[in-house]
């Protein structure tokens, strides 16, 4: 992967587990 999608689906990680952790279910 180049290090832009990376930084991209980190940030989509990062974003989905804030959620989760805010609005746990």
């Amino acid at each position: 992967y180049h290090e832009a999608d990376m930084r991209t689906g980190k940030a989509t990680y990062w974003q989905l587990t804030s959620l989760q952790a805010f609005w746990p279910g």
